[in-house]
């Protein structure tokens, strides 16, 4: 939240506990955060489909508590729900989908996503 800060960002929850508003710069970014907590975990989605269809947010951040400090993977959008459809598995009745550090760490602190 520091980084966010020393960049005159500003965060202000919604109403939905995983979704916030970020305004930075007279530009409006809504960001979808996702959280991890265990090492050998995963970020989890629970239905693939209704993320690749949800619209609402711009910029994904998907945040790994398991270090000292916090790691932040910032994702566009766009590339976040291109991923999620990629790696879906459109066969099973599941929506169900595991992401894994190693494939978003080309992410991590990608802080022009946030400055665009």
């Amino acid at each position: 939240m520091e980084q966010f800060a020393q960049r005159g960002i500003y965060l202000t929850p919604r109403e939905k506990g995983s979704s916030y508003r970020l305004d930075t710069k007279g530009q409006k970014h809504r960001l979808r955060v996702l959280s991890r907590f265990s090492k050998e975990g995963t970020w989890q989605l629970d239905d693939w489909r209704r993320e690749v269809e949800d619209d609402s947010y711009t910029i994904v951040v998907l945040v790994d508590f398991t270090e000292p400090n916090p790691l932040l993977f910032i994702i566009p959008a766009d590339v976040w729900r291109a991923d999620v459809r990629e790696h879906s598995i459109t066969d099973r009745e599941s929506g169900h989908q595991a992401i894994s550090r190693e494939r978003v760490v080309q992410h991590l602190y990608r802080w022009s996503v946030v400055d665009a």
